[in-house]
């Protein structure tokens, strides 16, 4: 509850499951209080707007440099610019080691 009443979040991923759920969650927690936006990096029109209405971006891994990228070139239409925040990974790296030990695949 940091986040100010208003304020706009954009989420970038390209898992429209963890889109999705993070839709719920957050309405979940924070109702109509806050806007939030969601995008699928390769949907390059959505991801503009949710760069330009959004205060902060949160976004994985892989979709990180396509944010970076549209960040870039659309920089003059921006009044401001969003605070990005990347996660490094759905599974914490002992998980990963756990599954590659089970399915037999060796670092």
């Amino acid at each position: 509850k940091v986040l100010k009443s208003g304020s706009c979040v954009g989420i970038v991923s390209i898992s429209p499951g963890l889109l999705r759920a993070a839709e719920v969650i957050l309405h979940s927690i924070r109702g109509n209080d806050i806007l939030l936006m969601t995008a699928n990096p390769e949907n390059n029109n959505r991801l503009v707007a949710l760069l330009k209405a959004a205060n902060h971006v949160l976004c994985d891994g892989p979709s990180l440099s396509a944010v970076e990228d549209t960040l870039n070139k659309n920089r003059s239409q921006l009044m401001r610019m969003p605070y990005i925040h990347c996660s490094e990974n759905y599974l914490s790296k002992d998980t990963i080691n756990q599954l590659k030990k089970e399915i037999g695949v060796s670092n």
